[in-house]
């Protein structure tokens, strides 16, 4: 869990429309985008890297994930459009662990 709004409620039902991996949710916050309202998560999971990029291209599409040029093997970014609602990820491994953040935008101010 989470300190503050996350306190009272398992992630994913704070967050029911956009999977969230397995993993211990490092950082969640509702923040403003310049499109509207949104969230952020910051995941640190234990799967292999390949198998997080997987993950999420089986629920988005597999021409989201891009590698990120000057950043390394294991580091890509994705840009999903589900009608108004854009998910951007940065994933990437170092050691043992996958981190993922998520920003959710909503499209919408409120």
């Amino acid at each position: 869990m989470v300190a503050g709004f996350f306190s009272q409620k398992p992630v994913t039902l704070m967050f029911p429309l956009d999977p969230i991996i397995e993993g211990k949710v490092i950082s969640g916050r509702r923040t403003l985008f310049e499109d509207g309202r949104g969230y952020v998560i910051d995941i640190q999971s234990d799967l292999a890297y390949g198998e997080v990029v997987e993950f999420y291209a089986d629920r988005y599409g597999k021409g989201g994930a891009k590698a990120a040029p000057g950043m390394g093997a294991e580091f890509s970014v994705a840009d999903f459009r589900l009608g108004s609602k854009r998910i951007l990820l940065e994933i990437h491994s170092r050691e043992t662990s996958t981190y993922i953040t998520m920003a959710i935008h909503l499209g919408k101010w409120w």
